[in-house]
């Protein structure tokens, strides 16, 4: 697949923060918001009213692991070593991307079990290396590449109802990776925050992942 460039999104918080606790609770909350939100909607009287096509609910169920993927990456890192502050935000997001996933499955029509086995390697080391600026570079990574993963699905989606969810998911993700580029100390020109170089991934399960279907 050929990337295509991403929409920057709006990363200003409500009220401007003073300071990295700030910045992780206006995250946080809005984190919180989106996710009832989310799931509010992905209701099974909702549900009912929506039928995917097979091409949607294949990409709804790859996206539905990735943000599993994500939940279990902070989650492991959460107990690492990393500072209060830091070991604080890894919570908030695993919960975060934990409630996405769930909202995802449910409207769909999935079972939120299976991670990406594949994503999870590929960031486990940096993760769960104790060290703060490690951590965060790499959560940046991660949440840069699935705003740019889910702003080139909206284009892909065939129904608005999967437009709608991930829309909201995705602008909560780019604030979460601003809070991770100031702990990272990346700085927070337009080239961190709106990471033109991030590449989306492909909304296709690996071999590996589509294995651990079949087996499931």
């Amino acid at each position: 697949m050929n990337p295509k460039g991403h929409t920057p999104v709006d990363l200003v918080t409500a009220d401007p923060a003073s300071s990295r606790r700030s910045l992780i609770g206006a995250v946080g909350a809005a984190g919180a918001a989106i996710a009832v939100g989310a799931l509010v909607a992905s209701r099974p009287a909702a549900a009912g009213t929506f039928t995917p096509s097979d091409g949607d609910r294949d990409r709804l169920n790859v996206m539905m692991r990735f943000e599993l993927t994500a939940r279990d990456l902070y989650l492991a890192s959460a107990d690492t070593g990393l500072d209060d502050v830091a070991a604080e935000f890894a919570a908030t997001l695993a919960a975060n991307h934990g409630a996405y996933a769930q909202a995802i499955a449910g409207i769909a029509g999935l079972s939120a079990e299976l991670r990406s086995s594949t994503l999870f390697d590929q960031f486990a080391a940096d993760f769960t290396s104790g060290d703060d600026t490690t951590w965060a570079t790499a959560g940046h990574e991660l949440e840069t590449t699935f705003v740019a993963t889910h702003t080139e699905a909206i284009g892909q989606f065939e129904a608005i109802e999967p437009i709608n969810l991930v829309a909201s998911i995705v602008t909560v993700e780019a604030r979460q990776a601003m809070v991770l580029a100031d702990i990272a100390e990346l700085g927070t020109g337009n080239d961190v925050l709106n990471s033109p170089d991030a590449q989306p991934l492909e909304l296709a399960l690996s071999e590996a992942d589509a294995e651990a279907e079949e087996g499931a």
